[in-house]
C-alpha cells in the first residue's frame, strides 16, 4: 500500500478546532480518516488555517503569517489541497495559482455562499482563473449544478458533501420520559432561526402543549435565550464536543434548525442527524431542501408561523410524525466519512 503513493506530495491547507464549528470539525475528520494515507505520501505537511487571537491586529499578523508559510511551503509539493471558505479560496488561492500555475490543486468549498461572490464580475473573473486546470470540490449538488452553467468547464467539479463518522452500535433509545424533544444544535444567533424558534416555543406552551428543547451551541448573545432560560422544558447546554453531539442527537425525537444564515450549505448538526437516523425541521432555504424530504419537514425561513406550524404537527400529529421518523431511520448512515473522507477523497489525490 505504501510503495503505491511514494510519488505523491501533498500540501494539506485547513481549519481546526477550536473554536468548534462545522467547518472545523469536518476538516479534521479528514485529517484524521487519512492519517495512515497522508503517512504513505513522499512527503506530506499540514498548515493549520485557524486563527483565535482576541486582538483583530494580532489576528491579522497571524493570518498573514500563515499566508507567507503557505506561499514558501507551495514550491515543495505536487499537490497543494486548500480547504476555506469561499473568500479566502477566491483570494488566497489565487494569489497561490498567480505564483505557482504550473502546481495541482485541489479547493474544497465549506458553505454555500460561492455563488454570492460570483455575482461580482471581479469575483467571477477571480474564480476561472483559480479554478482553471485544478479540481473543485463543492459541497452541495445545488452550487455545482450552477458552475457548470456559469461554463466553469477548465476545471474539474465534484460533489463532496459534508460527511461525519458512523456511530458503532447505535440503536434507537427507549424514552422514560412522556413528552418529545427538540433538539437545535448551531450557533445561536439571529440568522440561525434561534428567534422563531424559542418565539414558536411561547406560543406552544401559552397554548398548553406539554415538550421540550434542548440547545447546543456558542452563544452569541446571551440576550437570545436568557428569558427563555426560566422554563423548566427548554435548557442550553452550551457548546458541546463531537462525541456528546451524537448522544444529544440519539437521546432527542426531532432535530429543529430553521436557519436562514447566508452561508447555509449542508450544515454540519443535519448531516449527523441524517446518519443516525433522525427527522428533521428546517427551512427551505439555500440547499438545506437537498438533505430533507421524507424525512422531515420544510418551512419558510424568518417565519415563526411556519416554525410553530411544524412544531404543532409533530407533537399533535402521531401519524405523520411516526411517517418522517421511520423513513429518517432508513437514511441512516447516508454521509458516511469513511467513503467520503477517506476513500474518495483519496481517489482524486490519486487521480491528479
Amino acid at each position: 500500500m505504501e510503495s503505491k503513493h511514494k510519488n505523491i506530495s501533498v500540501l494539506l491547507i485547513g481549519p481546526l478546532p477550536p473554536p468548534v464549528g462545522g467547518t472545523r470539525i469536518s476538516f479534521k475528520y479528514l485529517l484524521d480518516e487519512n492519517e495512515v494515507f497522508f503517512n504513505s505520501l513522499d512527503s506530506f505537511k499540514f498548515i493549520n488555517l485557524s486563527v483565535n487571537n482576541n486582538s483583530r491586529i494580532l489576528n491579522l499578523k497571524t493570518q498573514l503569517k500563515i499566508f507567507l508559510q503557505i506561499l514558501f511551503s507551495i514550491r515543495k509539493y505536487k499537490i497543494v489541497s486548500f480547504h476555506a471558505n469561499s473568500k479566502r479560496i477566491l483570494i488566497w488561492g489565487f494569489v497561490f495559482k498567480l505564483f505557482f500555475r504550473k502546481k495541482k490543486f485541489i479547493f474544497r468549498f465549506f458553505g454555500g455562499d460561492l455563488f454570492e461572490y460570483l455575482n461580482s464580475i471581479i469575483y467571477k473573473i477571480i474564480a476561472r482563473a483559480t479554478f482553471s486546470n485544478s479540481v473543485v470540490l463543492i459541497q452541495t449538488k445545488g452550487l455545482k449544478v450552477k458552475l457548470r452553467d456559469e461554463k466553469f468547464n477548465k476545471c474539474k467539479i465534484y460533489w463532496f458533501p459534508t460527511s461525519r463518522p458512523l456511530v458503532k452500535d447505535v440503536s434507537l433509545k427507549v424514552y422514560s420520559r412522556k413528552v418529545k424533544r427538540f433538539l437545535f444544535i448551531g450557533h445561536v444567533r439571529p440568522e440561525k432561526g434561534i428567534c422563531e424558534l424559542l418565539k414558536s416555543c411561547d406560543l406552544l406552551f401559552s397554548e398548553g402543549y406539554n415538550f421540550e428543547l434542548q440547545i447546543a451551541g456558542r452563544l452569541f448573545d446571551k440576550n437570545i435565550i436568557k428569558n427563555h432560560l426560566e422554563h423548566k422544558n427548554i435548557q442550553y447546554l452550551g457548546e458541546v464536543d463531537s462525541q456528546k453531539i451524537n448522544e444529544l442527537i440519539m437521546d432527542c425525537d426531532i432535530i429543529i434548525y430553521p436557519s436562514y444564515w447566508s452561508g447555509e450549505g449542508y450544515p454540519g448538526a443535519l448531516i449527523e442527524s441524517i446518519n443516525l437516523g433522525k427527522p428533521i425541521i428546517t427551512t427551505n432555504f439555500n440547499f438545506m431542501p437537498e438533505l430533507v424530504s421524507k424525512n422531515g419537514i420544510l418551512v419558510e425561513p424568518e417565519s415563526t408561523t411556519a416554525v410553530y406550524d411544524a412544531m404543532k404537527l409533530v407533537l399533535t400529529n402521531k401519524k405523520k410524525f411516526n411517517e418522517i421518523n421511520e423513513f429518517a431511520k432508513s437514511m441512516k448512515g447516508s454521509f458516511d466519512s469513511s467513503y467520503w473522507n477517506k476513500d474518495n477523497f483519496q481517489k482524486i489525490i490519486n487521480s491528479i
